[in-house]
């Protein structure tokens, strides 16, 4: 019988949980200081604007997105032909610019047809450069004593082009003042960090209804363009 004791192997006690305890720790405590900091960048940013500065900025934001729309609606051209619809085309003659009815007479052939007669026929020539200037989708050639203008389609067919060209500046215009919502939303989304809910949804129903009330303001520019086209 052997007299040799057995080898007693000491127990390691695992120090992994101690580990995951001061980990989890360091890791909440280094995300309460990323969020602190997150918070002191919000109050920077907007120290020096109070919630009045902010409807400002909201309302001078989808004003700009009105005041584009409308100057693009006004690049529009519903042609009818009419004794004056070239009457202040600028015509550079005797070493000056003057208006083309002081030039000239406009004589209508047509829904979509033209004849001037230029008074001084030496500037012919100059009267239908200016003119093709004003707008290049217009066919312009002398013919005889007259500079005639041929508008290219009738005036259904215009009309036609020229309602669809405002329905794409209409949905554009929906689309940009659609992006500065959001945009103006994702800034509450930040100030939530750092002011309390009541506040942000109070804020937030009133952008709600200052959009609503701009996109509406769109619409009767829209429409009232439209009725413009349209009207005989």
């Amino acid at each position: 019988m052997s007299n040799s004791k057995a080898m007693v192997v000491p127990k390691i006690c695992s120090t992994t949980p101690i580990f995951q305890r001061n980990f989890a720790k360091k890791t909440k405590q280094a995300m309460r200081e990323e969020d602190e900091a997150k918070k002191e960048k919000i109050r920077e940013r907007f120290q020096d604007m109070d919630f009045q500065g902010l409807k400002e900025e909201w309302t001078d934001d989808f004003d700009l997105c009105i005041e584009e729309f409308e100057d693009n609606l006004k690049t529009l051209k519903n042609y009818r032909a009419s004794p004056n619809m070239f009457d202040h085309v600028s015509i550079p003659a005797y070493g000056d610019s003057y208006d083309l009815c002081e030039l000239g007479q406009t004589i209508v052939r047509g829904e979509s047809n033209i004849l001037i007669s230029v008074y001084d026929e030496s500037l012919k020539e100059s009267v239908m450069k200016a003119i093709m200037m004003h707008d290049g989708e217009l066919e312009c050639t002398i013919e005889g004593k007259y500079v005639s203008v041929k508008m290219g389609m009738t005036r259904s067919e215009n009309k036609d082009k020229v309602l669809d060209q405002a329905k794409k500046m209409l949905l554009e215009f929906r689309s940009e003042i659609g992006r500065e919502r959001g945009s103006s939303l994702r800034t509450l989304k930040e100030l939530e960090a750092v002011l309390p809910m009541d506040d942000i949804d109070i804020q937030r129903k009133e952008l709600e209804e200052l959009y609503q009330k701009k996109h509406e303001e769109g619409q009767k520019i829209y429409d009232r363009k439209v009725k413009d086209i349209t009207k005989k």
